[in-house]
């Protein structure tokens, strides 16, 4: 069983981490004018399904806006089980990308498929013939894995889009992925007009973009006492206007299946409520909890490590991945900084409530999330707020 679980942690890196290399280029070639006042990143991993129609959509939008729009152009790792082969595509189309051929390789990854193009990247003959069919020199795609700046490029870009998947309220993103300024990521090609008229309204008027929707939440009292942030695991934006607390006891693998109409809710409505589990206790079973719940954020598991346990015991073996295999990656994982795994401290005093709060309230964990929309309504109709318990913005952000 060790050697099985070992496979799966060892198959988790991306190539060796290489140190600061100064010679880097800054900014990979992208779309747009380097001065446009909107700023898209694509999120593409090219191993997952045709990205060529998304590429053209995007070209095609950012042509007619005329010089208001430009597009970041992110190849990312996005499987959770990264083999030799697929970084290698991966390494390949990021020469690509730097050459500024990007769009040629992903026509040229089109038509050959992945198998194909795997087997030609085998052959020194072969890279060859890529580069001039390319219109790139003849060693362009020698030495991929050696490149330091390519490794890093691809460790970065990965990394990112795990932070941008963090604050997309709940919803496991999947490349393509798309974010237009500071709004969260969303999937579909669909969405960028409306995302893309939403930026150039924003720009217009200085106004919203001041405004932080945290500032004053409507039906919230700014009254409040603050846990720290960092309490405990937090899905969604720490700017969202709502945020949904549960404290758990502690329990190796808790059931969480109340929670699943909230994670529903927020893959539904992006960017509006946050999400976050703090661990009570001070027992070897609660520092084990939030040992596992600090290391999932550390690699970017926590959304489909709450999901895992919203599903419940009876849907565990539909589930992605088995969840034997999930707390094994999160038990092996050694963060750079050591994860804290003291209990949390509600403004330097113990005693932190038990139960289910939003927004500062405490609600029932039954009807009232299975109704969360309409609590969160409710909240928001309010004229004369409660006073809140607490809050989980810090001072600066109220």
């Amino acid at each position: 069983m060790f050697g099985v679980v070992a496979g799966f942690i060892t198959a988790l890196a991306l190539p060796p981490a290489t140190p600061e290399v100064a010679s880097c280029p800054s900014a990979m070639p992208g779309l747009g004018a380097a001065t446009a006042p909107t700023v898209v990143t694509y999120f593409l991993d090219p191993l997952l399904g045709s990205h060529l129609a998304n590429w053209l959509d995007l070209r095609s939008q950012i042509a007619a806006l005329r010089g208001e729009v430009r597009a970041e152009v992110a190849i990312v790792e996005s499987s959770k089980v990264a083999s030799h082969g697929r970084i290698a595509v991966l390494l390949w189309m990021l020469r690509v990308q730097e050459r500024g051929r990007l769009e040629s390789g992903l026509r040229l990854l089109e038509r050959e498929g992945l198998e194909r193009l795997l087997a030609r990247l085998n052959s020194a003959e072969a890279r060859r013939l890529l580069a001039k069919e390319l219109g790139l020199k003849a060693d362009d795609f020698e030495g991929l894995r050696s490149d330091p700046c390519l490794t890093k490029r691809l460790t970065d870009n990965t990394a990112k889009f795990h932070r941008q998947g963090r604050r997309a309220s709940g919803a496991q993103v999947r490349p393509p992925a798309f974010v237009v300024g500071d709004q969260p990521a969303f999937e579909k090609v669909s969405y960028l007009s409306a995302a893309l008229d939403k930026q150039r309204r924003l720009l217009r008027d200085p106004v919203l973009l001041t405004a932080s929707p945290s500032r004053r939440r409507r039906g919230v009292s700014p009254r409040v006492r603050r846990p720290p942030a960092n309490a405990g695991l937090l899905i969604g934006d720490i700017g969202s206007p709502h945020r949904l607390v549960v404290f758990l006891r502690p329990d190796p693998r808790p059931r969480l299946t109340q929670l699943a109409p909230v994670l529903t809710y927020q893959r539904n409505h992006p960017g509006k409520l946050a999400l976050q589990l703090i661990v009570r206790g001070t027992s070897p079973e609660s520092q084990d909890l939030r040992r596992r719940m600090c290391h999932a954020t550390s690699l970017g598991l926590e959304v489909e490590y709450v999901h895992m346990l919203a599903a419940g015991r009876t849907q565990w073996s539909t589930h992605a991945r088995d969840p034997d295999v999930i707390e094994a990656i999160l038990d092996a994982h050694e963060p750079e900084k050591p994860c804290s795994l003291d209990e949390a401290q509600l403004d330097g005093e113990g005693n932190l409530p038990d139960g289910v709060w939003l927004d500062g309230g405490i609600i029932g964990q039954t009807t009232d999330l299975e109704h969360i929309a309409s609590k969160i309504a409710e909240i928001e109709r309010s004229t004369n707020p409660a006073d809140a318990v607490f809050s989980l913005l810090p001072q600066s952000e109220i």
